[in-house]
């Protein structure tokens, strides 16, 4: 189960609204699971909402590798995304 909540998650028990929670998808390692309240949310934070992206406009992402950008990329659809990465 995967649960996004904005304080006290870090209990040993948590109560949150039912749409705030998520099962894993089979496969997915805890660790993973782990990390989409910081990584995937903090991304989508800071391009939409404190980087104000919208239609229309372009946004250049350093480090463009991995797993963890492929995700972000299917909400970048609309924009034109200037990927920088390396081997």
């Amino acid at each position: 189960m995967i649960v996004l909540k904005n304080f006290g998650s870090w209990s040993e028990y948590v109560v949150a609204p039912p749409g705030h929670c998520f099962h894993m998808p089979e496969g997915m390692e805890f660790e993973e699971a782990a990390a989409i309240p910081v990584n995937y949310l903090t991304a989508y934070l800071m391009l939409f909402e404190f980087g104000n992206l919208r239609k229309g406009k372009s946004v250049l992402v350093h480090m463009a590798a991995g797993k963890h950008f492929i995700v972000l990329r299917r909400y970048l659809l609309n924009f034109l995304v200037l990927e920088l990465a390396s081997s």
